[in-house]
Order: structure tokens, then C-alpha cells, then sequence
């Protein structure tokens, strides 16, 4: 539960008194014009906000415990909520090391429980059967589709139980795009995903809450019917009207 969430770099408020619930086991689309401060938020969320020269001040609870709390972990808190970015980020290793690097970092693990636990993360994004036996080739072959998709089995091997997502579809093909919604539908069957996106088609086609940010503020929260124009507030159909 977010209250009251306020962000500012030295004089210039980015956002101002943002309090928003977001549900477990549901997907949760951050929607407004760009700069209005939605990936602002979703840096707060797990705390890589903290990497920016930026003041935070209102109230983040997760599981009980308060994120913005300096004695919270990031560390621990960014394997438990984890971050996919708008391009693809694999590292400059194997297949298999980029998956294992999160478990090698929070986990000592026998081999054969850590080759399980990375195959497990690729067969849930559809990496395993697609890739057969070539865990050991370089990340940096894979198409863009597959990367991004590589970078999600990431994050999902350490166990998250949020999935922060920040325009991840918007440098993929029609295809890729396609293929990573349905994994998120899949996902959101066991954890809360939050995904910013420009794209109001694909808001329509996955999102089961709809938060719609405009000039650093949340202005209206709600059921995915708001992006029909059904109860949109005047700024939500004006954005609708526009796009």
C-alpha cells in the first residue's frame, strides 16, 4: 500500500501525495502522458530510487514492513520485488549465468539445485524448450524477444513476489510483444505485476486495474473498463481522446 508518496529532485517535485493500493495476483497497467512521473513511482516501489539524487517522503508498506524504512534491506527488498526495464539488459555472460547470477547472490546452492532453479525460470518464460541444451551460449545472441524474456526468467528465479515492469514490450516486435503479455497474464496468477506502458492497446488486453498519472499526481484508479471511457475522470478521457 502506497500513502501519500512524494518525490522531488532538490526544488522540482516529480510526484506529489500519490497513495495507491495495488492488489496481489493482478496486473496492475500505470498509464498517463510522459514525465508525469509513472516510472518515478515504480522506482520507489523497490527502492531504486534510492540510486538517484532525490527526496522521498510519505509511507511504501510491503508485507508488513515499512520499504522506505532506511533499516529495510534493498537488497533483500529488490529480490522480493523485482525490476524488468524498457530495453533488454542481459548480461555479458551465458544463459545459465544470467539466470544463476541473482540465486549466486542471495543463496549457496548445490549444482544440481541451482540448474533446477535456472531451468525452472526459463521453462516459466518459454526459454528452455525454445533454447534446448545451449544454456552456455552467450546472453547477448538471443533475439530482443528472447532477452527481454531472459531478463524476466532473471528475476523470477530468486523468488519475487512483485514484478515491476517499466515499458518492456516498447523496443519488441508484434510477435515478442504477444508473447511476453501472455507470460505476464501467466505471472499475475501468482503474484502482483506492475507494468508502466505508453500502450493503451495493450493496457485493454492485460491490465485488471488501470492507475492513470497526470503532472506528478495519481488522478484517478480503477477498474480496466476505465479505458473504454466508462467512469474516466475529464483528464482519463481527454488522455483516451488523444492517444
Amino acid at each position: 500500500m502506497v500513502r501519500n508518496l512524494s518525490v522531488s529532485y532538490g526544488k522540482t517535485p516529480v510526484l506529489q501525495g500519490v497513495s495507491l493500493r495495488i492488489p496481489d495476483r493482478c496486473i496492475t497497467a500505470l498509464i498517463g502522458r510522459s514525465g508525469c512521473g509513472k516510472s518515478t513511482f515504480l522506482k520507489c516501489l523497490n527502492r531504486l530510487i534510492d540510486e538517484e539524487d532525490a527526496a522521498v517522503t510519505g509511507s511504501i508498506r510491503f508485507d508488513g514492513r515499512e520499504v522506505l524504512d532506511p533499516r529495510c534491506s534493498a537488497t533483500d527488498l529488490r529480490r522480493r520485488v523485482g525490476m524488468v526495464f524498457q530495453a533488454p539488459s542481459p548480461f555479458c555472460m551465458s544463459v545459465f549465468d544470467n539466470v544463476a547470477y541473482g540465486i549466486r547472490l542471495h543463496e549457496r546452492l548445490p549444482r544440481r539445485e541451482l540448474r533446477r532453479r535456472v531451468e525452472e525460470a526459463l521453462a516459466a518464460v518459454g526459454l528452455l524448450g525454445e533454447l534446448g541444451g545451449r544454456l552456455r551460449q552467450g546472453a547477448r545472441g538471443l533475439s530482443g524477444g528472447q532477452q527481454q524474456r531472459l531478463c524476466i526468467a532473471r528475476a523470477l528465479a530468486v523468488g519475487p513476489q512483485v514484478l515491476l515492469l517499466d515499458e518492456p514490450t516498447s523496443a519488441l516486435d508484434p510477435v515478442s510483444t504477444v508473447q511476453v503479455e501472455r507470460l505476464l497474464a501467466a505471472l499475475s496468477q501468482r503474484m502482483a505485476v506492475v507494468i508502466v506502458t505508453h500502450n493503451l492497446a495493450q493496457a485493454r488486453r492485460i491490465a485488471q486495474r488501470v492507475a492513470f498519472f497526470g503532472e506528478g499526481t495519481l488522478l484517478q484508479d480503477g477498474p480496466p473498463s476505465l479505458l473504454s471511457g466508462a467512469g474516466a475522470c475529464r483528464e482519463l478521457e481527454r488522455y483516451l481522446r488523444d492517444a
